[in-house]
């Protein structure tokens, strides 16, 4: 089985993605493979295909472009699951999912609750609405 982890924001040697899931996915005989987008090139490391889609030079492209290429190369790969591990790559996931792909969404954080606390580069007035609107999205996408 191929299962293919995805993040756009995350270190390739992230260790909850790199360490712990994906090599121990390689251990039990999984096909496992992981995109990123850190400029650094692809590998293969510890059995693991990882994938690097370019570095965005900001957080709007990381959003946009790097989304856009990171969909591209999960597409391409073909996996039987796709992990997604960051709020951002949500549309790849419905788009995936359209496509008849297992998608799963590792949140482990509460984002509407980030967006209203730690956010500074969302000007405050608008943090509420984006916020809301961000809860009403994802609940949506993950059913």
């Amino acid at each position: 089985m191929k299962i293919c982890h995805i993040t756009s924001v995350h270190s390739r040697y992230d260790p909850r993605i790199f360490q712990k899931q994906c090599r121990s996915l390689v251990k039990f005989g999984y096909d496992v493979h992981l995109v990123v987008a850190d400029g650094t090139g692809d590998e293969i490391k510890d059995g693991i295909h990882i994938y690097d889609v370019g570095k965005p030079s900001g957080r709007i492209k990381r959003m946009t472009k790097t989304t856009q290429a990171i969909y591209k190369k999960a597409v391409e790969l073909n996996a039987d699951i796709y992990q997604l591990h960051d709020p951002e790559l949500l549309p790849c996931g419905l788009k995936l999912k359209k496509r008849g792909k297992k998608v799963v969404f590792d949140s482990h954080e509460d984002v509407p609750k980030q967006i209203m606390s730690s956010k500074a580069y969302i000007p405050f007035f608008v943090r509420k609405a984006i916020s809301y609107l961000y809860g009403k999205f994802e609940k949506k996408v993950i059913k």
